[in-house]
């Protein structure tokens, strides 16, 4: 009967039961029925009654009982006395499995997980084989201590012990993981598990969201719908924090239809997940609403109720909530509750509630707990309380204070201004023993910002960076510049950021441009503005500001993309060589200490003097501010002789507000005045003693008939709520880009990195100023667009007017719906008559964009026979969209009649890349190794510090390797040895390699676009053309004249000796241009160090005499002169390698055979650079006959002087002849296979 009613749950009964059989004295209890009654006596925590049935136990003789003593254990593990159970664990004979599982589940349960694991060590080292029990009683301590070792130890037993297919086993593992945060173990075992159940997907979902990928936990939803699993109450709960995390509002709605259809919508955890998810998607009704329908009684509703309208600004409604919560019955406030409500206390600023707050938290005991107390001490010094709050923080004890809590009180007074007070605690905290933290050190460098005390802050500066070996972030950086920057230091300021170890951000050149705004620093301001112009360049505002500081014309200015390849827009590239201020700043303190920028304020007194009555002004309003109240200008006084002599300022109340004839309107706005006749005043008079004009205070009085304001109070009055320069202009970016006032704010407030409602305006200043200035923003944007519209249509003109003087000057343009010109591009004829002997390659240099009117520049360059790059074309683009690209390629295409290169080369731009891939399918894409390597510094040196030297040494090594298997493993081992196999810029890297490295590019022709003295002379011509103009006009003609330039002024041809003395050297400088001549001649010097082994094919083997590179194989076929090398150099550049030249001396060649001397890099080939229409002839006679004639006239000339002027003067005679002469035929010249494909 004992036994069958412990099974039916009726525990009372069968205690009576025991009680009765042990009174009758007929039947003994035994072995049997000793259990059940301790599991009753568990149940029913009967502590003293289970100690009794233990006492009886011992007394009968069968505590040795394994079944007995194992209900012992499990019941004096229910009751919490963990020394009991393992005495009775201790003193059993005989030990099975579920003594060792009740005993480890028991210490978890309990809270004693380290104890669970000990107890489990002894039991694997007992060598007592585990079971599924055990295994689901160790594992969870596994996950709350996230002692993973000890779990994947625990998997492995699993897996011996064959004990893996068990559900519960399975369930227990994939939430042990998770804990750990091994998703991807966590997920291996899920896939891997079969019949899953509701516990198992709500495990892998619930992991999913604590490891910080809750999209993942949404796109599981329904494949367990698939599966046939129905979601629970806490499957549910944890989808809906997902969809809160996400802002997914249509899905966390879906999923509150399926709760609402299957009865699980009032489910407490489902209730609080709705409550918050709605509230997070800003939909605080909804939250409302659903909040509305619960019971109420539980904690965890009322607290997501309370986080949502604090996190939605609704202050005064959560402190409402509060005192309802207060007052319901069944349910009490936590510690949660009160972390969630301290936010609302410092939206609202109100400082008596905050000190009703104060005092509820005194009363309920809760103020003891340290984040409470240094909540309530945040909260004072956001309501600008400071004195309050140090009250609070002094009536902390001393070893209580944690570094969080000196951080917040620090902060307090360093984001009021007080410098002083911040550095006092500062110090403090540091002869406490306290170490500071990166937070500490910005609140007191802030606070010497805005104190004026830059010897100070810049002694902190060091002290952090030598002394505490902080790394300075971003913001610490931010603080030093505007410290160095409002003490009109800007050069040194720059020079600190030149210096700084990470990327400076928009807040480093916005300290740094505000200071040159205020100081008029209009050149140092450029720089800044480039930069943040890079950083958001949808921030117009920051030409806007400029141009109204500088005095001269807004100038169209270029810089380079900065924007980082990578896609990501908090990533740009800081250019390695680009020119920079050297040195930094050495951050020295000097001997004498600079006082504080704020001077004590007296009370004023009759007789004070002032240079001027704004200087007399500022003062009495300094005075007022502290205080507690403002004042304001009433009348003034004037005369014929000495203009205005007299000034009245009075008090904000001074007066009565005098009625007003009423606006004729239904309901008029009835405007309540805060004058009442206060006298409070100074006056002030003028006098000029010994010629210069000064003011006294002829009286003053500072008695007031209402009540002064606190600190907190006297910032909001309308008088010191002032917008500043720098954040009008913020607002007013803000506004254009569509931010609502409310959250423009909230931005304010994360920028300057205040709490809620502590910026020295509120968010009515913002909605008055934006209403008054919006039409001076539409005018600004007008005034951009006009001038761009303006500047686009002179550019068209100045197109129209050079097509008219240049017969082969092309140009094309598109508008939009409006008829506005978008983009523009243009071709000179000189450029696309050189195209047909150098067009095989073209660079499409990408680099540089216009920061005055947000456009791209591309400029299209071919290299010539002398190894420079010439001018083909440029053009204006809107965006760096693959459409965009996509037009600029095909106007380019156009103006060439067709013609594409073989080969064109860019920087790496995936939408650029897209577009040649569409508009050039059959143009090699190579990306210039050298952009690849002036980003280095920028992706890795950060990230990599010491180790990037080495990095980058190894780096340019794996560029020039030569064959792919190389490239690819050389490149798996420098990712690995520097681990840095998951970088984004890697990845990028890697999905690149067919078009930078070495290995993959080699058999492209490239022409020597690569050498260091091309990239030199693509670099000249862009500094040449981009210096600042006020119009793309003038940069139209700036770019017309560098055109010229380059083909006007070829360089003279340099005469270059003979080395090797073989005829082959010989021909080939009678042929070819000095710049190809000269490549060829190192080649054929070098050709001499190479042995050769013939092959029985007629191939040849040719290697280095010493070895020191790989061999490379020649072949040779002799029957029409065909030389081919493994190696692809003529291939690559159109000149032949030193393998090919060994084979063709070997061969006793005098000449190198014609058709390796490719047009583009002969000696005449910008003689034939005379005409527009340059065709293909199968026959080479004429070439052949000039050639032979010129060579041996080049020889005879040599002989003498005399000579060598009778040929130069009667050529030069021929050259004018033949100019002048009128073409009635055109000669056809063999153009090499290697330069244009006409498709």
């Amino acid at each position: 009967m004992i036994k069958l009613y412990t099974e039916k749950g009726l525990m009372h009964n069968a205690l009576e039961m025991f009680v009765e059989m042990f009174k009758s004295g007929r039947t003994k209890p035994d072995r049997l029925t000793y259990p059940f009654v301790v599991k009753a006596c568990s149940a029913l925590s009967m502590s003293q009654f289970g100690l009794s049935v233990h006492g009886l136990i011992i007394s009968s003789g069968v505590d040795s009982n394994t079944f007995v003593g194992n209900s012992l254990l499990a019941m004096y593990m229910s009751f919490g006395e963990n020394d009991s159970a393992r005495q009775v664990f201790d003193e059993m004979d005989d030990k099975s499995v579920v003594s060792w599982n009740t005993l480890i589940s028991g210490y978890l349960k309990n809270g004693f997980a380290n104890e669970s694991l000990r107890v489990f060590k002894e039991m694997v080292d007992a060598g007592v084989e585990i079971d599924n029990a055990t295994v689901v009683s160790v594992l969870p301590s596994c996950a709350y201590l996230k002692a993973l070792e000890v779990g994947i130890e625990v998997h492995g037993m699993v897996k011996e012990n064959g004990l893996d297919e068990n559900l519960f086993v399975r369930n227990a593992l994939v939430d042990m993981y998770v804990k750990c945060g091994q998703m991807e173990d966590a997920r291996a075992i899920f896939d891997e598990t079969n019949g899953r159940d509701v516990v198992t997907w709500t495990s892998i979902i619930n992991g999913y969201i604590v490891n910080g990928d809750p999209r993942s936990a949404v796109s599981l939803c329904p494949l367990m719908l698939l599966e046939g699993v129905r979601p629970n109450a806490l499957t549910l709960a944890s989808l809906l924090s997902a969809c809160a995390d996400l802002k997914y509002l249509k899905q966390g709605k879906s999923f509150h239809g399926w709760a609402m259809k299957n009865d699980l919508d009032s489910d407490v955890n489902v209730e609080t997940g709705l409550v918050d998810m709605y509230a997070k998607c800003v939909l605080l009704a909804y939250s409302f609403r659903v909040f509305n329908r619960t019971s109420k009684m539980g904690t965890a509703p009322w607290n997501a109720i309370l986080s949502g309208c604090t996190e939605n600004g609704l202050g005064r409604e959560a402190i409402m909530l509060f005192k309802e919560m207060r007052l319901s019955e069944g349910v009490a406030p936590n510690e949660a509750t009160l972390k969630s409500l301290l936010p609302a206390y410092a939206i609202t600023t109100d400082l008596r509630q905050v000190t009703g707050f104060h005092g509820y938290l005194i009363r309920s005991g809760f103020l003891s707990k340290s984040d409470l107390a240094t909540g309530l001490i945040d909260i004072y010094s956001k309501c600008g309380a400071l004195e309050q709050a140090h009250m609070s923080f002094n009536e902390v004890p001393s070893k209580e204070r944690d570094i969080i809590l000196w951080s917040v009180i620090i902060a307090g007074y360093g984001k009021h201004g007080n410098g002083e007070a911040a550095l006092s605690l500062f110090n403090q905290m540091v002869r406490s023993g306290v170490e500071p933290n990166e937070v500490t050190f910005t609140s007191v460098l802030h606070g010497c910002s805005h104190s004026g005390l830059v010897d100070e802050g810049l002694s902190l500066f060091r002290f952090m960076v030598k002394d505490h070996k902080v790394d300075p972030r971003p913001y610490h950086y931010t603080c030093i510049i505007d410290l160095l920057g409002r003490a009109g230091r800007l050069e040194e300021a720059y020079d600190l950021i030149t210096t700084m170890p990470t990327a400076p951000n928009h807040t480093v050149w916005g300290a740094l441009l505000g200071a040159c705004v205020v100081h008029e620093k209009v050149e140092l301001g450029e720089v800044a503005a480039k930069w943040l112009f890079e950083l958001e360049p949808e921030n117009t505002a920051f030409v806007i500001l400029l141009w109204e500081m500088a005095t001269k014309p807004l100038n169209n200015i270029w810089i380079r993309r900065q924007q980082c390849p990578c896609g990501d827009w908090k990533c740009y590239i800081k250019y390695e060589g680009d020119d920079q201020t050297n040195g930094g700043s050495e951050l020295v303190k000097s001997d004498g200490a600079t006082p504080s920028l704020s001077d004590v304020i007296f009370t004023p007194y009759v007789g004070q003097i002032f240079k001027s009555d704004d200087e007399a002004f500022e003062y009495y309003c300094n005075f007022a501010r502290k205080n507690g109240f403002s004042v304001r200008k009433a009348r003034s006084t004037e005369s014929q002789n000495l203009g205005v002599y007299r000034r009245d300022f009075v008090c904000y109340r001074s007066g009565f507000n005098q009625p007003r004839k009423k606006a004729n309107v239904e309901h008029p706005r009835d405007r309540k005045s805060v004058r009442c006749g206060c006298d409070a005043k100074l006056y002030l008079t003028k006098e000029i003693v010994d010629g210069v004009t000064q003011w006294y205070i002829s009286q003053f009085s500072n008695i007031h008939n209402h009540e002064l304001l606190e600190d907190d109070q006297v910032r909001l009055l309308p008088a010191y709520r002032k917008i500043q320069e720098s954040d009008q202009e913020r607002i007013l970016l803000l506004t254009k880009a569509g931010f609502p006032v409310n959250r423009i704010v909230k931005v304010l407030e994360l920028e300057k990195g205040v709490q809620p409602g502590q910026l020295p305006f509120l968010e009515k200043d913002v909605r008055n100023f934006v209403r008054t200035c919006k039409k001076t923003v539409q005018e600004n944007d007008a005034l951009l667009t006009e001038k761009r519209e303006i500047d686009m249509l002179a550019l068209l003109e100045s197109c129209r007017t050079t097509a008219q003087r240049d017969d082969g000057f092309v140009y094309n343009y598109t508008t939009d719906e409006n008829g506005k010109v978008e983009n523009v591009s243009w071709a000179y004829g000189v450029s696309i008559r050189a195209f047909s002997v150098f067009g095989d390659v073209v660079t499409f240099e990408t680099t540089y964009r216009s920061i005055t009117y947000n456009m791209l520049l591309g400029v299209w360059f071919g290299i010539d026979n002398q190894g420079k790059a010439f001018l083909l074309g440029c053009v204006l683009l809107q965006d760096e969209t693959s459409q965009s690209f996509s037009w600029a390629l095909q106007a380019f295409i156009q103006f060439l009649r067709g013609n594409h290169p073989q080969t064109i080369v860019t920087d790496i731009d995936s939408g650029l890349r897209d577009a040649i891939a569409t508009e050039l399918p059959n143009t090699k894409h190579v990306v210039c190794i050298w952009h690849v390597l002036s980003k280095l510094s920028s992706w890795f040196s950060l990230p990599l510090g010491l180790q990037y030297s080495e990095f980058k040494s190894e780096f340019e090594l794996l560029c020039h390797l030569e064959n792919i298997e190389d490239f690819e493993n050389q490149w798996n081992h420098l990712v690995a040895r520097f681990g840095i196999g998951s970088d984004k810029h890697v990845v990028l890297l890697f999905s690149y390699r067919a078009s930078w490295p070495v290995a993959y590019i080699r058999g492209y022709f490239l022409a020597r676009t690569m050498t260091v003295d091309y990239m030199k002379s693509v670099d000249k011509f862009m500094k040449n053309i981009l210096s600042p103009h006020s119009s793309f006009k003038n940069f139209f003609e700036q770019v017309s004249v560098a055109a010229n330039v380059v083909f006007q002024n070829k360089e003279r041809l340099s005469y270059l000796p003979i080395k090797t003395c073989l005829p082959l050297e010989e021909h080939a400088r009678s042929i070819l241009s000095p710049y190809a001549f000269n490549a060829l001649q190192q080649e054929l010097v070098l050709c001499m160090q190479y042995a050769t082994t013939d092959m029985a094919n007629g191939s040849y083997l040719v290697r280095h005499y010493n070895k020191l590179e790989g061999e490379c194989l020649v072949i040779w076929i002799p029957d029409n002169e065909q030389v081919h090398c493994s190696c692809k150099e003529y291939e690559h550049s159109g000149i032949l390698c030193r393998h090919s030249l060994r084979v063709l001396v070997l061969k006793n060649y005098f000449q190198i055979p014609e058709k390796y001397y490719p047009l583009r890099w002969r000696l005449d080939s910008s003689l034939v650079l005379s005409d527009d229409h340059i065709t293909q002839d199968s026959s080479d006679e004429f070439s052949e006959t000039f050639h032979s004639l010129t060579s041996i006239l080049y020889s005879e000339s040599l002989i003498s002087k005399e000579r060598f002027s009778y040929v130069h003067r009667e050529l030069t005679q021929i050259l004018d002849i033949v100019r002048n002469m009128h073409v009635f035929d055109e000669t056809a010249l063999e153009v090499a296979p290697n330069n244009v494909s006409e498709l």
